[in-house]
């Protein structure tokens, strides 16, 4: 499986939840691939990678690093599960939100 089919999921997916999924294009060298923004204030910056052989740079390492010292939302995603992991975190952080406990 190709990047493109792991990210071609996840705009769909979040587009599908009446999210936007930006392409953050040209990025800063190391900044990750998308901003993903979903209803209820979830925010996320997305790395996509290839399922196999998919490296990860210094420079991206430390930007992940920095995002989530920053208090943001940083995932690597290189499977379809993947995306659907953060689609569920999406759903538990609204359901918590609903709940008073965010």
């Amino acid at each position: 499986m190709k990047e493109i089919k792991v990210e071609d999921y996840l705009v769909e997916q979040v587009e599908k939840n009446s999210g936007e999924c930006y392409k953050l294009t040209p990025p800063p060298k190391g900044i990750q691939d998308r901003l993903v923004l979903l209803p209820g204030g979830f925010i996320a910056f997305v790395e996509v990678k290839r399922p196999v052989g998919g490296v990860t740079a210094k420079l991206q390492i430390y930007r992940a690093e920095r995002t989530v010292f920053l208090g943001q939302r940083h995932y690597q995603i290189n499977t379809l599960a993947g995306v659907d992991a953060l689609i569920q975190e999406w759903r538990h952080y609204l359901e918590e939100k609903q709940h008073g406990k965010r």
